[in-house]
């Protein structure tokens, strides 16, 4: 369920619940799940744009971490609860998923401990990846943002 709000750009007070769904008018008269209407524990790592908050992990389940919500799978995020993506919103996902791939290939690699002209290589690209994204999370920081965003916000 969590994953629909992955690149999504929402308002700092979003939570997501069957209030902001997609399928509320249909569950107002047949409900997909015993509980609505509902709200669900949320953790996620945003990054703090002037627009709003860019999602760039989530998870949505019940109070047991990782456990999926056992009563709805249907959720998704209403288009009046998002924002249009801007350039520099979707540069900074294309980046999130480079540097989860070059994490993935170098978690791979470093297994054996041992470095080499290929860990060196994507050591650096990760580097200039993260230099990026910080570069656009401080370019586009709320104004008056007293900290400077440098990489994937706080998981609350």
């Amino acid at each position: 369920m969590g994953d629909g709000l992955v690149g999504s750009l929402v308002a700092r007070s979003f939570w997501p619940s069957c209030a902001n769904c997609y399928h509320l008018l249909g569950c107002t008269v047949e409900p997909k799940h015993s509980l609505f209407p509902d709200t669900w524990p949320w953790a996620k790592s945003q990054i703090p744009f002037r627009e709003g908050d860019l999602i760039v992990k989530s998870w949505v389940g019940n109070s047991a971490l990782y456990v999926p919500h056992e009563k709805c799978h249907s959720y998704r995020i209403a288009p009046r609860f998002t924002r249009i993506l801007d350039l520099h919103h979707q540069r900074y996902l294309s980046l999130e998923w480079q540097s989860r791939r070059v994490h993935d290939e170098l978690n791979v690699l470093e297994g054996d401990g041992v470095e080499n002209e290929e860990t060196r290589r994507l050591n650096e690209e990760l580097r200039r990846i993260l230099a990026m994204q910080s570069l656009i999370s401080r370019t586009y920081a709320p104004i008056g943002s007293e900290e400077e965003p440098c990489g994937p916000g706080t998981t609350t």
